[in-house]
């Protein structure tokens, strides 16, 4: 597993500590910032204001995680409670939720893949939001392509080709390392993905 971050509060070993995500694939995690040194470039407009509209949203039956991904975001202490997850899309056998996180200003992404019964989580304050996205991907070898999964804040309309649902972008194939995220009022912030391979 490898990790990049541009954030130095990034949680540790969290993809470890809940599993893994899907067996055959390296998860990269990473958060956007802004970058005094290339200003214009990283975290350069305000998107957003951090609200996440979806933790709002009525708690239904698909909102429940698995068993196995319950017991060790639970264990590993990473969620406020287990019970404000709520699923924000599904995308076949991927299913992404957003919690909020143990601490009062952590957000929480969290990617199921149903088949492989496999679970990524990454928490990271709320506040990055304004200018970018808590994200993971899961980059391919063999096309030099990478997934990426993204939570946004309220605002926010697409996360590079994708359109964001629920305050959820997933991004199958991406190629390259800039992500450029859009609002609705028209600013855009460029999310560097950093080295992939």
């Amino acid at each position: 597993m490898r990790r990049r971050g541009l954030l130095a509060a990034v949680v540790i070993g969290v993809v470890a500590a809940v599993g893994g995500f899907f067996a055959f694939a390296d998860v990269v995690r990473g958060h956007a910032a802004p970058d005094a040194a290339r200003p214009g470039v990283l975290g350069s407009a305000v998107v957003g204001s951090g609200d996440v509209h979806v933790l709002n949203t009525a708690r239904s039956f698909d909102d429940v995680l698995s068993d196995v991904a319950r017991e060790r975001l639970t264990a590993h202490s990473l969620l406020r409670d287990a019970d404000d997850v709520r699923l924000a899309l599904v995308r076949g056998s991927l299913r992404v939720f957003v919690a909020p996180g143990k601490d009062p200003d952590a957000l929480c992404l969290i990617v199921e893949e149903t088949v492989q019964s496999s679970t990524a989580t990454d928490c990271a304050p709320r506040s990055i939001l304004r200018t970018g996205a808590i994200y993971m991907t899961k980059p391919d070898s063999n096309t030099g392509t990478e997934d990426v999964f993204a939570v946004v804040s309220d605002g926010v309309t697409s996360v590079g080709p994708t359109t964001v649902t629920n305050n959820v972008a997933v991004i199958p194939g991406f190629s390259g390392r800039l992500l450029t995220l859009k609002s609705r009022a028209g600013q855009t912030s460029t999310q560097d993905l950093g080295p992939q391979f």
